[in-house]
């Protein structure tokens, strides 16, 4: 058992000279696999995907950790959440004031 516990520990010290040999071969000599990792996450919770879903690909065993790192995605969303609101109530306000009645 203890064999495979350092296989893993070199395997895992392998993976970010991986990916900076790939990152350089594609011309990205600044991007880490902790930049990217970080981008990652902040990309998908700006796009909507919630909080604990990013946690558990994150690895993270608790949401309030993912909260607390990527929250600045998360207030980015305030804003659209208030336009898409607002958005909707001057549609309502539109279709009232031509006469529609129904509900979408």
């Amino acid at each position: 058992m203890e064999r495979y516990r350092s296989l893993w520990k070199l395997h895992a010290a392998l993976r970010p000279k991986r990916f900076k040999k790939a990152a350089l071969l594609l011309g990205l000599h600044d991007v880490t696999l902790h930049s990217a990792r970080h981008y990652a996450a902040t990309a998908a919770i700006a796009s909507g995907i919630d909080v604990r879903t990013a946690a558990e690909l994150l690895g993270h065993s608790n949401p309030n950790l993912t909260l607390a790192t990527y929250g600045h995605a998360v207030a980015g969303m305030k804003e659209k959440a208030v336009t898409a609101i607002a958005g909707r109530l001057a549609d309502a306000q539109a279709r009232r004031a031509a006469g529609e009645n129904r509900r979408s």
